[in-house]
Order: structure tokens, then sequence, then C-alpha cells
């Protein structure tokens, strides 16, 4: 199934939920769901994860800047950030929300030369590891080593 037909969709299996939404002007970011949704549920296997909830929200570049200036300061667009859930809050499924670009996911797919489904992939997988804390700014490599490893899922 092809993503990028509805405003939201909810993935559901065994194991995990994944909502996704598009705001209006992203409807046209078409990716195979199904691939993100088995990427994600290996990942979060390989980590010993079940049962966990998260939020991929595609957005326009103008609306990433805006985010990425608010939360982080830096007054520029980016390709993807997350937002995990703070421990205290009552639900512990809940992983967090992970924003991309579509326009942004776009352009490194044509300039490494693979699909979008494979950049979503990437950045889906990026984000999940900043849900579950790792920080690449701050870990000395420990983040780019995991996410090597873990790409082989992709």
């Amino acid at each position: 199934m092809k993503a990028g037909m509805a405003d939201y969709m909810i993935l559901t299996n065994q194991n995990n939920i994944i909502s996704i939404q598009w705001e209006k002007q992203q409807k046209t970011c078409s990716f195979d769901v199904k691939k993100v949704e088995q990427s994600i549920d290996a990942i979060l296997h390989d980590f010993g994860l079940q049962n966990k909830e998260a939020s991929i929200i595609l957005v326009e570049e103008r609306k990433m800047k805006a985010l990425n200036k608010r939360y982080r300061g830096i007054d520029e667009s980016t390709d993807v950030l997350a937002f995990p859930v703070d421990m205290d809050y009552h639900d512990k499924r809940f992983l967090g929300d992970i924003f991309i670009c579509c326009e942004i996911a776009g352009r490194q797919a044509k300039s490494y030369c693979h699909c979008l489904d494979e950049e979503i992939n990437i950045l889906v997988l990026h984000g999940i590891l900043h849900l579950l804390g790792y920080d690449h700014l701050t870990d000395r490599g420990e983040m780019a080593r995991i996410e090597n490893k873990l790409r082989n899922y992709l």
C-alpha cells in the first residue's frame, strides 16, 4: 500500500501501533507504508520492545523550519525531528512523535541515489532512535553505530 492518499492512517499489528499523518500539502508524498511498518517492528524488536506506539507526521518544509526554530533554536529546515514523550507520561506505550519533511527526504533520496521509500525508512529509524533516548550530537558515535547496524532491517 502506498501512503499519500489519506490524511491519517493507523497501522496496527500484534506488536505495535503506528499512526501516520499527512498535512494537506504532503498528500503527494508517496511511500510504501507496509515497509515502514515492518521496519519499525524489526527495530523495536531488536530493542526488546513490544506494544509500543509512535506517530509519524509528514510536514512541508516551511512547517519543519518553524518546528526546528521553536524547539532547537535553529532557523532552518531539517529532514527529521523527534519528540520523545516525557518519561513521567502516564501511557508508557507511547514513545513520541517523529516529524519528517518529505520535500527534504525527496531531495536526499535523489542525492544518495535511492528511492523515497528507503529515505523515509532511514529517517523513521533515525527518529525512533531519538525517541529511545539516543542523541548523535552528544553520544560520541553510539547512535551512528546502532543506526548503521539497524539499517539492515530497512
